[in-house]
């Protein structure tokens, strides 16, 4: 009786050993894929309250000094939102937000005005030198629609809506997760990173996330040569 018991504690352990070896890494997955998610939506949550301040920056500023033409506001732009996602990614130790290589974490592009729209409705060389899309007494102006290559109508106030595309290389730093998808270039935003892009510390290539934030233009928006690439419609 006693050998048969004994044989049976064995069958018994034996099994639970196989069940734990079998269910354990699934249960580890599903662990990781529930932190894995929140942290991705944490930071989802601030890069959109951050491209909503981008937004608001390049609403009030326009893209380039009128006083020198020569400087560009994306990277004060891009330092905004770095500055806005140090609650789902620390800066590293020493580091300002507008390092080079913290700002080249953040892509950002201008969906709205198009080139197409400056082209339209610009004042100036548009869209390849020096114009702007008048902001002044808009309520006075002519409401008339206009159509743009791509079919679509709209008038001045249309055109002075703003929407800004930004795009941040993020790393949740959880195990597996990180290699399932891989992807070459910023024109694929929710995506993650080829094997090039580790992580400096859990060495997983991470992922884009991208949020997109509208805003009126409170000041003209302005184009020169040389930020053709910061917009939608120019080929780069």
């Amino acid at each position: 009786m006693r050998n048969i018991m004994m044989n049976r504690y064995s069958k018994e352990s034996g099994a639970a050993m196989i069940e734990t070896i079998i269910t354990f890494p699934v249960v580890m997955l599903l662990g990781f894929g529930i932190l894995h998610l929140g942290l991705i939506y944490q930071a989802k949550s601030n890069l959109e309250y951050a491209a909503l301040m981008a937004a608001r920056m390049a609403s009030t500023s326009g893209f380039y000094s009128v006083s020198n033409p020569a400087n560009d506001f994306f990277d004060e732009f891009k330092a905004e939102v770095r500055h806005r996602m140090q609650a789902s990614d620390p800066l590293r130790e020493g580091a300002q937000a507008d390092d080079a290589e913290e700002l080249s974490k953040v892509a950002i592009r201008v969906l709205r005005p198009s080139m197409d729209v400056f082209a339209e409705f610009g004042q100036g060389t548009c869209p390849t030198g020096s114009c702007l899309i008048p902001n002044d007494n808009l309520l006075y102006r002519t409401t008339s629609l206009r159509t743009l290559p791509d079919g679509v109508e709209m008038n001045i106030q249309d055109a002075n809506i703003l929407q800004l595309s930004v795009s941040y290389r993020y790393n949740s730093g959880v195990p597996f997760l990180s290699r399932l998808f891989a992807v070459d270039s910023f024109d694929d935003m929710d995506a993650f990173l080829d094997e090039s892009e580790k992580h400096e510390t859990a060495g997983t290539p991470g992922m884009r996330i991208t949020a997109v934030s509208t805003v009126r233009m409170q000041t003209d928006a302005r184009m020169r040569a040389g930020l053709e690439c910061y917009f939608e419609g120019d080929g780069c």
